[in-house]
């Protein structure tokens, strides 16, 4: 190889850009600039950078070279590039290589020599055209990054846009709407359909102040909006009232931002928060406040502040009360307060302020105050030290009570404790589970043990063998009235028995919470004895004056004394009263013919009859020789005081036997009713002797009532009963169906099954006509089942040619409940019919279920587990307990239609209406009202959530013809 003549050249560039430039067109481009202005070179390495030789190399081979270059390189350098140009026969090479800051450039020939100066000189001659290529390349590799930039720009800003889009669809707690700038809306996020109701296609294209603006500030609301767009004038975040889809008010604070979408148009977008929860947060502080404020007064408790370097002080309003001053009359500081303190806590004080500073723990004192007039409070004071950041004393918080009432209490406390010790009355105090606590002195006396003895002992120790089950008793009474006075017969420590009057309480904590029991026991063993004398010679004294010396019922005084009583008590409650005359027929001849010892006997039998025919409430008497009285107080109506008396002449007829002598005796019964027919005991019973002088007229053996058309019915309601067994048998019973309708959709749910009776004689019958007769003779069952079983049959039909009856409803009555064959025919007739128990609800009323509670349930339960619903019908007519409710496995509450009938007029009934609403919500329970008759009756029962409702507004009770047309062609009841 011959001489190696090189040239090194380094061209600083900028870090940033020379790691983007096409390396090598640029070498190229210089390589053919610098061929032109030499043709020899030497070989040489230069810097560029400080023009410095760092090495020669002369006639050495190219590895030689290499390891020069290599030599002078960073560590972290690439490998060369290299390019070749042909010029007059020579080659020329050039190396380049990219470095952090700079250019190597390397050219080199194999044949010629030049010295360094002129190489070099070359070379800075041809700078600026190297420059301007170089700046050139820069620029365009500048131009097509910006471009890649841009394009790269612009597909970041649809990301984010859609991004943008996405974050403000799925944001819940701000609601955002769009408008044009003609008002229509463009706009509408998930969070205003939630807010507002209306869903998204709903509310595009509406135009602004529609949908969410009152009525009333919509055309304000769209001169603003115009306003704003036209002279772009800035409308600050404000709060806003606004409607949603369902006329609610919606409280938002909100913010208007206008944009311009570059188009030369613009766009407004309202970016709302709705303030529910602030307003609801605010009144709830406020209402804090005001509680707190309250509890303040309540407790008599204030807080203060004390400025130590100020010596001022800032009191709360009840500070100022405690003081005996008016709040906020004037500004206290430390003299002032110290004005107040008694002369002998001041120094207290002193030494609560010296601790609060030297242990920076809370203080508590207890001092005295004199106030203006003269009197004299005592304060518990409560204050820690504020300290600042460099650690000085600066202040003290606080807070006073006035303890003055707590004051005279706990003094109250000690004078009783003294007055218990000392009182003649024994005073035991127990836990809650009766261990003994305390046991004063005359206990101690009164009873045989001393205080050492019965603390921790149980009470029960006090109490003889026989009562201590009553102490249970007496407990679980305790437990429930909170207080209890009775009187017992106790024990002392010798074992005498004696009587005492027992006074138990609670005693609470200062939660208010029973923390234990308090006895009184005063020995009452004499007085008792005493008493109990005299009570033997009184009661005996007043039974013989009372009472029927040969029957032993209550004679005529007691009798009369109590039918004034029974008066007052009617006339008070309103009610309705009846009193029976009974005379014995022919009771003279069997005197007469058997003597008076055998006529007394036939009187007690009798007696004795009377007594087991009426109720405990009724009030049976010996009026006088053969004549008897009975007073019926509170009957229902005249037709239960006809079927009273159709029992009684039936046990009455019965034969009585003595000395084997059989006697048929018939009775006249003349019947009176109050305050009907006499407002005085003197009246009804003059009318009920003629009523029954009137029965012996008319043949004896038989009841009058005082009034003719009463007996009269009384008569009517027999035939009426012979009727009823003969309409069973001619099948003169139909079921008639009335709608029952969901009052928002209009669409029939059920219907309820009700008799009706078609008299050949008295036409179409209601059950109130005939449904009470029925009960009374035991024919209701055979009623009952007749009803249940065609009510069933006819549904199944219904759903069996694909018409849609919903549920139908029948009622039940309770002597048909208490049939033991009762759920067996109701398996039978389902199953014979083909019915699905989900088709039927039985309906049994509220006083049939009260008068045996624990009977009906157990039997309603079977019927529900066949999966038929139970509803309560006449709910809120009857005395039910909320226990027993909540036991029963009922399905569904039927509101009365006396208390729907008189809505909307009298509140009594809306009150009770919405409790019983309230009730069937709480119970998890259905709810229908029944007798509803006018729109303003239905429209009151929807705004209280009851929906399903029957009664004439939707449809009188129709035939089943007439139905299945109904069925066949449904409508919407509206």
């Amino acid at each position: 190889m011959h001489s190696l003549e090189l040239l090194t050249l380094a061209y600083e560039c900028e870090s940033s850009l020379g790691k983007s430039l096409d390396l090598h067109e640029m070498a190229r481009e210089f390589l053919k600039v610098f061929l032109k202005k030499t043709t020899a070179l030497y070989g040489v390495l230069l810097s560029y950078s400080n023009q410095e030789n760092i090495g020669v190399v002369e006639e050495k081979g190219k590895e030689s070279f290499y390891a020069l270059v290599t030599d002078h390189l960073p560590k972290h350098a690439g490998k060369f590039e290299i390019v070749s140009v042909a010029e007059d026969s020579l080659t020329y090479h050039m190396l380049y290589l990219p470095l952090d800051n700079h250019i190597l450039i390397l050219v080199y020939n194999e044949h010629l020599h030049m010295d360094i100066r002129t190489i070099a000189n070359i070379f800075y001659s041809l700078r600026p055209k190297i420059d301007l290529g170089i700046n050139a390349c820069l620029e365009h590799q500048r131009m097509m990054e910006l471009n890649q930039y841009l394009l790269k720009q612009k597909k970041v800003f649809k990301t984010q846009a859609e991004r943008f889009q996405a974050i403000l669809d799925q944001t819940p707690s701000i609601a955002v709407q769009g408008y044009n700038s003609e008002g229509e809306l463009i706009y509408w996020n998930k969070a205003s359909e939630t807010l507002y109701g209306y869903t998204r296609e709903e509310a595009l294209g509406t135009q602004c102040g529609d949908l969410l603006i009152p009525e009333m500030m919509q055309e304000q609301m769209r001169v603003s909006f115009h306003k704003w767009v036209k002279d772009g004038i800035k409308i600050m975040p404000e709060e806003f009232v606004l409607k949603d889809k369902y006329g609610e008010d919606v409280y938002v604070y909100a913010q208007r931002v206008l944009i311009e979408t570059g188009d030369g148009k613009q766009e407004i977008y309202c970016l709302q928060i709705d303030l529910k929860y602030i307003k609801t947060t605010e009144a709830k502080l406020k209402k804090s406040e005001a509680k707190l404020l309250a509890a303040q007064q309540i407790a008599k408790l204030g807080n203060w502040e004390w400025n130590l370097k100020t010596n001022e002080m800032l009191w709360s309003d009840e500070v100022f009360r405690i003081y005996g001053e008016k709040p906020q009359s004037f500004v206290p500081d430390y003299k002032k307060f110290s004005t107040y303190i008694t002369p002998e806590d001041r120094t207290k004080i002193l030494k609560a302020t010296v601790q609060a500073k030297k242990t920076g723990k809370i203080q508590r004192i207890e001092h005295k105050i004199k106030r203006k007039d003269g009197s004299i409070r005592y304060l518990l004071s409560s204050g820690k030290g504020i300290f600042d950041n460099e650690g000085s004393f600066t202040s003290i918080i606080g807070t006073v009570q006035d303890m003055t009432d707590q004051k005279r209490v706990e003094n109250m406390l000690e004078q009783r404790a003294q007055i218990i010790e000392q009182i003649h009355d024994s005073v035991i105090i127990m836990d809650l589970k009766g261990y003994i606590l305390e046991w004063n002195n005359t206990s101690a006396f009164n009873l045989g043990y001393s205080a050492e003895e019965m603390i921790d002992k149980h009470i029960s120790i006090l109490f003889t063998k026989n009562n201590k089950r009553f102490l249970f008793k007496v407990f679980k009474r305790l437990k429930q009235q909170g207080v209890l006075r009775t009187e017992i017969e106790l024990q002392d420590k010798n074992g005498k028995h004696f009587y005492g009057n027992l006074l138990l309480s609670f005693l609470k904590n200062d939660k208010g919470e029973r923390n234990s029991i308090i006895a009184y026991v005063e020995n009452i063993t004499q007085r008792k004895n005493a008493e109990g004398e005299l009570r033997k010679q009184k009661n005996l004294m007043e039974y013989r004056a009372y009472h029927d010396e040969l029957t032993g019922l209550p004679n005529r005084s007691y009798f009369l004394e109590e039918l004034e009583r029974t008066l007052n008590r009617v006339r008070h409650s309103k009610g309705l009263g009846a009193l029976l005359f009974i005379d014995m027929d022919h009771f003279k001849e069997i005197n007469d013919s058997l003597g008076h010892s055998h006529g007394d006997r036939v009187l007690k039998v009798i007696s004795k009859r009377l007594i087991e025919a009426f109720r405990k409430s009724d009030f049976v008497a010996r009026f006088g020789g053969d004549e008897f009285t009975t007073i019926l107080e509170n009957v229902k109506d005249i037709n239960s005081v006809i079927s009273k008396v159709q029992q009684l002449m039936e046990i009455l007829n019965a034969p009585i036997t003595i000395n084997e002598q059989r006697h048929y005796i018939t009775f006249s019964i003349g019947i009176a009713l109050f305050p009907n027919d006499g407002e005085t005991a003197e009246e009804l019973l003059k009318n009920s002797d003629a009523s029954m002088y009137k029965a012996k007229e008319m043949g004896r053996n038989t009841y009058v009532f005082y009034k003719q058309d009463l007996t009269r019915k009384a008569f009517e309601r027999v035939l009426l009963a012979t009727d009823l067994r003969q309409a069973l048998k001619d099948h003169s019973f139909e079921i008639y169906y009335q709608p029952q309708v969901n009052a928002v959709t209009g669409r029939l749910i059920g219907m309820e099954g009700l008799i009706r009776w078609k008299h050949e004689t008295k036409g179409i019958l209601y059950p109130s006509q005939f449904i009470l007769a029925a009960e009374e003779n035991g024919m209701i069952i055979e009623i009952d089942r007749w009803m249940m079983h065609e009510g069933i049959a006819q549904v199944s039909r219904w759903y069996k040619q694909g018409l849609n009856p919903g549920v139908l409803s029948l009622n039940l009555s309770i002597k048909q409940l208490q049939t033991k064959d009762f759920i067996g025919i109701l398996k039978q007739t389902l199953l014979e019919n083909g019915c699905n128990p989900e088709w039927l609800e039985l309906e049994i009323t509220e006083s049939q279920i009260m008068e045996n509670p624990e009977y009906t349930i157990g039997i309603l339960q079977q019927i529900s587990d066949l999966g038929i619903k139970l509803a309560i019908d006449d709910f809120g007519t009857g005395y039910s307990s909320l226990s027993y409710l909540k036991r029963l496995p009922i399905d569904k509450l039927k509101i009365d239609q006396s208390f729907v009938r008189d809505i909307p007029t009298d509140k009594d009934d809306m009150a009770i209406v919405e409790t019983i609403i309230a009730l069937s919500k709480s119970l998890k329970l259905e709810i229908i009202a029944e007798g509803v008759e006018n729109e303003a009756q239905r429209d009151f029962l929807i705004e209280h959530d009851c929906l399903n409702i029957q009664g004439f507004y939707y449809s009188q009770p129709v035939s089943g013809k007439e139905m299945r047309r109904l069925l066949k062609h449904p409508k919407t009841f509206i």
